[in-house]
């Protein structure tokens, strides 16, 4: 019995000495033991059932996290996640949850967990995929501007050949005919020729 004492006593010292929140239940669950750092961390005692937890997890992460829990208890399977837990400033930080049955049976399973502060790395990942849509957007952007301004010159070269070509036309005709068009545009208009060669677009 003696023996059976310290064995546990040496497990809970070394788990109270990780930085991570431990904890141990059984399968219904009831949560058993957390490690000191739960104390540490939250600055509330801690939770024995899966909806004490409400009160440390962040209100829009809380039920989906409790739906995979629930799923991984029902199927003795393991269980991850991450949410947001409650501090005791009454912040939150991101961690990650894992947990793991003792057996595959269900029924007789015991859990054990850890929860690992992530938040450092998370708001890192958030920066950097922030930083790449960003990066695609203004990519984007220019080449829509690049597109835009080809498309343009493709323009202003046709009109501008078509404009060529339709002064040779006026060309040939006033040499041959010693024909002088009258003022204005009605003349130019009728033959055809594209407003542009007129509005100083080329």
């Amino acid at each position: 019995m003696r023996k059976t004492d310290d064995t546990t006593r040496d497990i809970r010292l070394f788990a109270d000495s990780i930085p991570d929140i431990a904890w141990s239940a059984n399968g219904f669950p009831t949560f058993e033991h957390f490690n000191a750092r739960w104390e540490e961390v939250t600055g509330a005692l801690a939770p024995q059932s899966v909806e004490d937890w409400r009160a440390f997890i962040h209100p829009e992460d809380y039920e989906t996290s409790r739906e995979k829990f629930e799923k991984s208890i029902k199927l003795a399977k393991d269980f991850e996640d991450e949410w947001r837990l409650k501090q005791a400033d009454g912040t939150y930080r991101w961690v990650l949850s894992r947990a793991v049955p003792s057996t595959n049976d269900a029924k007789t399973a015991r859990w054990f967990g850890t929860i690992t502060d992530i938040d450092d790395a998370h708001r890192q990942s958030e920066s950097r995929e922030l930083l790449a849509r960003e990066l695609s957007h203004r990519i984007k952007n220019i080449f829509s501007v690049i597109s835009g301004l080809i498309s343009l010159r493709a323009r202003q070269a046709r009109i501008g050949s078509i404009c060529a070509g339709t002064d040779r036309n006026h060309l040939g005709i006033g040499q041959s005919a010693r024909f002088r068009p009258p003022a204005g545009g009605y003349y130019r208009r009728r033959i055809g020729r594209p407003a542009a060669c007129f509005d100083g677009t080329v």
